[in-house]
């Protein structure tokens, strides 16, 4: 053969005649073989001593002939990164890194395409266990009527090329942009006292109710009557819809007004304010899904799949259980997971009462100091129910812990609680027990629950 060629090999193992390496050579493939042999290299080398204690060595097969010399490399290349991809288990080191390149991409890829697939079946399990967000009430009219209207009539003079008003040697585009912040400003701070309600809640709101008021001072030439009624549904938007658009998101759906509005709920209440929102904000289902991020423990898109989840069906997919348990981790700290929810936790995370709570300690005093098992509970019970002795934060989480399960609550009730995602927690909770998957408090109908829930989104 001319020295001008060369050939592809592979070193098959005899016993499943299997490939396991993948070569190049310009000599007889008997030839290659011996060089392998005297002296194996690479994660090659422990296979062939492994072959060799059991008195086998490898097979060796030509897979390309007369090969250009020139294009020997890339040949062998090419050959492992098509085999590498279709699965084969190779020993080549540094040869199989193109092939591991594509084969974690695809794998990435089919990962998230099984995500993507698992959120949007939960979503409609949600949809139909639900029947979607919770309605916005009778929403009074923000006491902005003539701060809005003078807002927009600025507005609207700045638009005006031929305006006066565009002095100070400013183009007009600049000009417009000012006032555009001026007005948004403005807004907010008449806004900001009248959602108190909300914001008492979750303070860590403010950003985004603000940056859905600047939505305003972007359409100076609507009507105040329409813009008022944006800005009406706003707090609700963000309380009770961001959870809903967050899981359309995540299930890869449409969060275009029209189509999210027609698959988030049937109620003809919810419907028109969804359309309302929608048509004066089209990217509002997208702004209000993006509240979320990816790094939060805490989402409610995840909350929201997970108490429908356990109240359902108790399954949760695979590819969402890490988002899932995450988040149901949370909730058992505060303690309010549903009995089923604390079912579901324990299913997914066997480890997670002792993780979170940490080691049972009560139960170690009784069996260091020679005590009755369950003295020492009983006395931190005792501690916690006395009055007047201040914060007992360490006490409560080792009588949970003593519980040997999840702590539960027939209701989660967080009409007195403070932090990020309460309002959204609370929405969720309501949703349940409306749906009758979950308690109501005692001495308390729905209609009673929802009216108060509702009153947190009115203006106060």
């Amino acid at each position: 053969m001319s020295q001008a060629a060369g050939r592809i090999y592979a070193l098959l193992d005899p016993r499943d005649k299997v490939i396991r390496y993948i070569g190049q050579t310009t000599k007889a493939v008997e030839e290659r073989l011996a060089g392998h042999l005297s002296s194996p290299a690479g994660k090659v080398a422990p296979w062939i001593i492994e072959l060799k204690a059991v008195g086998l060595e490898p097979l060796i097969t030509t897979l390309r002939e007369g090969v250009p010399v020139t294009e020997l490399l890339a040949a062998e290349q090419e050959e492992i990164t098509r085999r590498v991809v279709a699965g084969e288990p190779l020993l080549n080191q540094a040869s199989t890194a193109a092939g591991r390149r594509i084969v974690e991409r695809k794998q990435a890829e089919l990962a998230a395409s099984q995500r993507e697939s698992a959120w949007a079946a939960m979503a409609r399990t949600c949809r139909e266990a639900l029947g979607g967000p919770l309605p916005p009430g009778d929403l009074s009219a923000l006491p902005l009527q003539g701060a809005v209207q003078e807002a927009l009539l600025r507005l609207q003079v700045e638009e005006d090329p031929d305006s006066e008003a565009l002095t100070g040697g400013l183009s007009s585009q600049i000009q417009l942009l000012r006032t555009q912040q001026r007005v948004s400003e403005e807004l907010w701070g008449s806004c900001r006292p009248a959602w108190a309600r909300l914001r008492g809640a979750d303070d860590g709101l403010d950003f985004h109710l603000a940056s859905l008021v600047s939505h305003v001072a972007r359409r100076p030439a609507e009507p105040a009557g329409v813009a008022l009624r944006y800005l009406s549904l706003v707090p609700w938007a963000v309380c009770a819809v961001a959870p809903w658009a967050a899981l359309a998101q995540r299930g890869g759906m449409s969060l275009e007004p029209a189509a999210f509005s027609a698959w988030a709920s049937r109620d003809t209440n919810v419907a028109a304010a969804l359309s309302d929102l929608g048509s004066y904000y089209p990217e509002i289902f997208t702004v209000l899904a993006s509240r979320e991020s990816p790094n939060d423990r805490w989402r409610a898109s995840s909350h929201l799949a997970a108490a429908v989840a356990a109240h359902t069906s108790g399954q949760i997919p695979e590819a969402m259980a890490p988002d899932v348990r995450a988040v149901l981790r949370e909730i058992a700290r505060d303690k309010m997971l549903t009995p089923a929810m604390a079912e579901l936790l324990a299913s997914l995370d066997p480890r997670a009462l002792e993780e979170i709570f940490g080691p049972d300690a009560a139960r170690a005093a009784d069996a260091q100091l020679g005590l009755p098992p369950g003295t020492a509970v009983r006395v931190l019970q005792f501690m916690l129910e006395c009055k007047g002795v201040g914060h007992l934060g360490v006490l409560d989480r080792l009588v949970a812990r003593a519980s040997q399960k999840l702590p539960s609550t027939p209701y989660p009730d967080y009409s007195t609680w403070y932090g990020r995602g309460v309002p959204s927690a609370r929405a969720i909770t309501v949703s349940l027990a409306g749906a009758g998957l979950a308690a109501l408090p005692d001495g308390c109908s729905w209609p009673q629950v929802l009216n108060e829930l509702q009153a947190m989104w009115e203006t106060a």
